[in-house]
């Protein structure tokens, strides 16, 4: 899996020039990965948690990064928040890594741990 994470900012509004923080996210899935994402079902699940696009009036359901989505390609995301565009850039990678791991294991979260005190 290979992961291109970028920060970028533009300016809307012709007279109230406002900024907008875009992250935008490619994965390139690896054909294993593609097969085992097939295989476990997993394209609808949820990869990271965000809020609404700007101006959205849509189902908060829909604004979560899915899976499919980046099995699509480059999924871009904006904030009108500088904080906000920071705070989804530090968590994705954590997310991502998440999701491998997942991958990774076939499904299964089975753990155990043994320790003394």
């Amino acid at each position: 899996m290979k992961v291109d994470i970028q920060r970028s900012e533009k300016t809307v509004g012709l007279i109230f020039k406002k900024p907008r923080y875009i992250v935008s996210v490619t994965v390139q899935f690896s054909e294993e990965e593609k097969a085992l994402i097939k295989k476990m079902d997993v394209t609808n699940h949820i990869v990271i948690e965000r809020p609404p696009l700007i101006g959205s009036n849509s189902d908060p359901n829909h604004f979560h990064l899915r899976v499919r989505q980046l099995l699509k390609g480059k999924d871009e995301w904006e904030f009108e928040r500088l904080d906000e565009a920071n705070s989804y850039y530090t968590e994705l990678p954590g997310a991502l890594k998440t999701m491998k791991e997942y991958l990774a294991s076939d499904g299964n979260t089975s753990k155990s741990e043994s320790f003394e005190l």
